[in-house]
């Protein structure tokens, strides 16, 4: 089936105003955080919980609020197609079922390097009259005269988060993170168990401490680990075995309470 360019309806918008919000039309939320390890933080109620209060709070009823949010884990920089919750939501905009869709920050749409993607999104938008709301703008990239001026303003948008990633977590922070593991630091992850990490930048003399963020053995755990090694070996490499039989009969990891880490010390409960 030959499929027709949907032109947006242009005829009765005012050229020196913003259009009315398309309250009779459903609205999707877009949800995304970068990695698993964000979900459930305070941007996470921002992007859910708080945005569906706001749209509520323009006009639009519960029910006509949708929300997707398969993308909690994934990176703004992948594709649309390699992104189940930006998918169904180009789906939505192309088959013309939504009026807007809503997001905390352009970010949280695309942190595209190319633009590519970018401009994919911005061009269903603008064919299907689909506006973009985020708590600071509305962006109407099928107006007459604003329209191609909120293209630019979503690109730039688009662009600096891209940039963020590109020059600053990757040429910064990750490189100053690699520097640390080549010498032995921690680098800022989860300690693997067994572990502790001095985190005292001085010595109590006040010199400088020559092990700080360096890993040191925490025998609380590490007493553990040595024993799951040991009983493994008298399995006779038998994991299955060995599994069930510390289920069953321990040694168990316990709760790490502040009087089992030495003061300027850190480490992570497993």
């Amino acid at each position: 089936m030959v499929r027709t360019l949907k032109r947006p309806d242009t005829a009765s918008i005012d050229p020196y105003k913003a259009q009315p919000l398309p309250l009779g039309k459903p609205v999707s939320v877009y949800y995304r955080q970068s990695s698993e390890g964000q979900i459930g933080n305070i941007s996470t109620t921002l992007q859910t919980v708080d945005m569906i209060e706001h749209l509520i709070h323009q006009g639009w009823q519960r029910e006509q609020i949708h929300m997707i949010d398969m993308d909690a884990g994934i990176s703004g920089m992948k594709k649309i197609s390699e992104r189940p919750g930006m998918s169904m939501l180009y789906q939505q905009i192309e088959n013309g079922e939504i009026g807007l869709v809503a997001a905390q920050d352009v970010d949280r749409f695309f942190r595209d390097v190319t633009q590519i993607e970018t401009n994919i999104f911005i061009d269903a938008c603008r064919r299907n009259n689909v506006q973009v709301l985020t708590p600071s703008f509305v962006y109407d990239f099928a107006h007459p005269t604003q329209g191609r001026y909120h293209m630019q303003m979503f690109r730039d948008h688009a662009q600096r988060a891209a940039d963020f990633i590109e020059y600053h977590v990757r040429g910064r922070l990750v490189k100053s993170r690699h520097w640390r593991k080549e010498r032995g630091m921690w680098a800022g992850r989860k300690i693997a168990p067994g572990f502790m990490v001095d985190m005292r930048e001085t010595l109590p003399d006040g010199s400088r401490n020559p092990d700080w963020r360096k890993y040191r053995r925490f025998d609380v755990y590490a007493d553990v680990l040595l024993a799951y090694f040991e009983l493994f070996h008298s399995n006779e490499g038998n994991l299955k075995q060995t599994w069930e039989q510390i289920e069953a009969e321990g040694p168990y990891f316990h709760d790490i309470t502040d009087d089992l880490v030495p003061a300027g010390f850190k480490t992570t409960d497993h």
